[in-house]
């Protein structure tokens, strides 16, 4: 499998080939247009912060950003409040959107999830480690490409 050079910072990418590769190969891209029903089907309690979403157009590219950046908000509220109930599968569907997701998902995940939460956590006075030790692989890869970019540490 290989990702064009564009998709990764330059000396690092291949980490996340080899990942990539031990997972196996993609069928079928993520497009933005699928993102907000996949988030809705992984994390239920989300969906109810949403509930213009059946009138409008649900495989619209503009639901994908806002979708992501109040995700990020929603699991730093669900970790406030102590319900982990949901975090395997918003976990598991982020490192899904980094590896199967075209380059607008990877880029929406990256700056609209990753790098959200990690400002979010740190805002609510929580410890951002503990998302560092549920992410995937490669999801983990771009936060420590996030936090070595803006000197976070």
């Amino acid at each position: 499998m290989v990702y064009p050079k564009s998709y990764y910072p330059d000396g690092r990418r291949l980490y996340v080939q080899r990942v990539c590769k031990r997972i196996g190969p993609v069928r079928m891209k993520i497009t933005p247009e699928m993102v907000a029903n996949l988030v809705f089907e992984a994390c239920p309690s989300y969906r109810e912060a949403w509930p213009e979403f059946d009138t409008g157009n649900p495989t619209d590219t503009i639901y994908s950003i806002p979708v992501l950046i109040g995700l990020a908000g929603h699991v730093a509220a669900l970790w406030r409040r102590r319900q982990f109930s949901e975090f395997p599968a918003i976990f598991d569907l982020i490192e899904r959107l980094h590896v199967e997701g075209n380059k607008k998902v990877v880029d929406h995940a990256v700056f609209y999830f990753t790098e959200l939460l990690y400002i979010e956590l740190e805002r609510q006075g929580i410890n951002p480690r503990f998302a560092e030790r549920r992410l995937g692989p490669v999801s983990f890869y771009w936060l420590d490409f996030l936090k070595s970019a803006f000197g976070w540490r």
